[in-house]
């Protein structure tokens, strides 16, 4: 197992933000306009110069994306 449960394959693709200040955090609602069974769930944004990675629930497992998010997030800023 790797970090904080996942699993070693699912790390690919960080390598750019460890180590690197952390601009913002946001949890991301996902509200598809065509409401399927993840409606409702929430993702974790954690925003960095180099770009973006979020903790997102796959329904059946977590799992890390990086990148933009998908448009239909709606984005609850958190304050600092």
């Amino acid at each position: 197992m790797g970090i904080s449960g996942f699993e070693p394959s699912f790390l690919v693709g960080i390598e750019p933000f460890v180590g690197r200040e952390l601009c913002e955090v946001a949890l991301l609602e996902w509200r598809p306009a065509d409401r399927d069974l993840a409606a409702g769930t929430v993702a974790v944004e954690f925003v960095f110069e180099e770009g973006c990675l979020r903790i997102v629930n796959g329904l059946d497992e977590n799992r890390i994306e990086v990148g933009a998010a998908h448009p239909d997030h709606i984005r609850h800023r958190l304050g600092r």
